[in-house]
């Protein structure tokens, strides 16, 4: 639980910095990848990379060869079950990635972005509230 909590808090750094941009700043981000690799080392690509990135756990994050001695990291999903070390995410979870990645690959508007990130970041700090079933 401890990672989702790391994940919420860059969520939110990452967030509150697209809130400074102006409306029509391009955005920090690539698309299409949550990590490349360049030189050999993993670096971060989409928003979610960046996230996962600034909250110190992109070491955790599995990738597939991509048959040229390289890796790849495609699924922003899979990328954040790897870090919390779970089989499958909440829904909510998993639909706040979805929008996250949805306004970074198809948006122009930092404010967007941030209000998604916001989102992915309530999302995964109710995650580790535990259910009265739980309790």
């Amino acid at each position: 639980m401890a990672n989702e909590i790391k994940l919420a808090e860059a969520a939110r750094e990452i967030a509150r910095e697209l809130g400074k941009l102006p409306a029509e700043s391009p955005l920090p981000f690539g698309k299409g990848y949550v990590f490349k690799v360049d030189d050999r080392d993993k670096v971060s690509c989409c928003a979610i990379g960046h996230v996962i990135n600034r909250a110190g756990l992109s070491v955790l994050v599995k990738g597939r060869s991509n048959g040229m001695s390289g890796m790849t990291y495609r699924s922003s999903d899979a990328a954040i079950k790897d870090v919390c070390g779970v089989g499958d995410l909440e829904k909510q979870v998993s639909e706040a990635i979805g929008d996250v990645v949805e306004a970074n690959d198809y948006s122009s508007d930092p404010a967007l972005v941030a209000n998604r990130l916001y989102n992915l970041a309530d999302c995964l700090e109710m995650s580790t509230v535990p259910t009265s079933a739980e309790a």
